[in-house]
């Protein structure tokens, strides 16, 4: 929310809509108001931080998941995202057009792409939780000794 907003701030300055920052300020102060009692979190880290793009993100996961097929979650993920945001060549490229658009009823997608997208994501959802549960039962180094 604090990077989405500063970018919001940024380019609305940029295109002289809206130069009144009090809202970023409002934001930055409830920031503070929320990590200042927390222990070891220093608010100023949090609003200085550099934002990690939700991209890189998901191009590690997808390494991670499928090291046979590093980019396939990442495919998925920057098609849906294409589709999501508007893109057309993307949206055009799986049948979305603007009758589509203007009357979702009337949605010409094709099933068999988003049944490969359902796929892909049920198969490395169902990956993570098995990474997970591994990690979470083994002992690490930095462990605390259990009591």
């Amino acid at each position: 929310m604090w990077w989405d907003t500063q970018s919001a701030a940024d380019m609305a300055v940029v295109a002289h809509a809206n130069t009144d920052l009090s809202a970023v300020y409002d934001l930055e102060e409830t920031i503070h108001e929320i990590a200042e009692p927390i222990k070891r979190l220093d608010p100023d880290k949090v609003t200085t931080s550099k934002r990690v793009a939700l991209s890189s993100i998901v191009r590690e996961a997808s390494r991670a998941v499928r090291p046979s097929y590093p980019t396939l979650m990442e495919s998925c993920w920057m098609a849906c995202a294409g589709v999501s945001h508007g893109n057309v060549p993307i949206s055009a490229g799986i049948g979305v057009g603007p009758r589509s658009v203007q009357r979702p009823s009337e949605h010409l997608i094709s099933m068999n792409v988003y049944v490969n997208f359902l796929e892909v994501a049920v198969a490395d959802l169902q990956t993570t939780v098995t990474f997970f549960l591994r990690y979470a039962t083994e002992e690490h180094q930095n462990q605390r000794p259990m009591v």
